[in-house]
């Protein structure tokens, strides 16, 4: 300040003495890519921008209804896996399962 009071700094202002901050909290998971959240470490597997895309390249195709397929498959019906493999729960209820699929079909049949 002009009359030679000390600038004030995020860590102490005004008179008495320095406020310590504390340090920041470390991260628990790594950053998600777009549109893809976590909750208690578990992914939320559901595009918000669509929902039916499930591989997110911004087109409702053939390949959405398998990826859900393949995976059901592979695993059997399952609650959210703890990593991402697409966004293949399209009706955002923690299960990826056979009416994730059948949303998807019955998007493409119009």
């Amino acid at each position: 300040f002009p009359d030679g009071t000390e600038t004030p700094t995020p860590s102490h202002v005004g008179p008495g003495p320095l406020i310590s901050l504390p340090p920041p909290l470390p991260a628990t998971v790594p950053p998600p890519p777009d549109m893809f959240f976590w909750m208690n470490d578990f992914a939320i597997l559901t595009n918000f921008k669509n929902s039916n895309d499930t591989n997110g390249d911004g087109i409702v195709s053939p390949i959405d209804v398998l990826l859900i397929v393949n995976y059901i498959n592979s695993n059997g019906v399952v609650n959210l896996p703890a990593q991402f493999v697409g966004y293949i729960d399209t009706n955002a209820d923690g299960i990826i399962s056979p009416i994730d699929a059948l949303l998807v079909i019955n998007h493409l049949n119009g």
